[in-house]
């Protein structure tokens, strides 16, 4: 609850209300994410590689730029998920 300017990387799969109130910071999800996806979001970013269930109040898909590009892949590169390209994401 209430993320605040952290960044994770999840390697794998995430469950039901991830990222709910989340303020600021990244969620990179390797996997697939449950429903109600950033429930009550504030400004924090959320990238899944996989298939979402659904987005949760407050929540909107947007279209990933050159700018969120090379943010996820240099959050990638950090987290050290090898072989994992930016583009995969949505």
């Amino acid at each position: 609850i209430s993320m605040k300017g952290i960044d994770i990387v999840v390697h794998g799969n995430i469950g039901h209300m991830s990222a709910f109130m989340a303020q600021s910071g990244n969620l990179v999800v390797l996997g697939d994410a449950g429903d109600a996806l950033g429930d009550s979001i504030y400004e924090a970013r959320l990238f899944v590689r996989g298939k979402v269930e659904s987005l949760g109040a407050d929540c909107i898909a947007k279209e990933m730029r050159p700018e969120h590009l090379a943010l996820l892949q240099g959050l990638l590169d950090r987290a050290g998920a090898t072989g994992v390209k930016a583009a995969e994401f949505t």
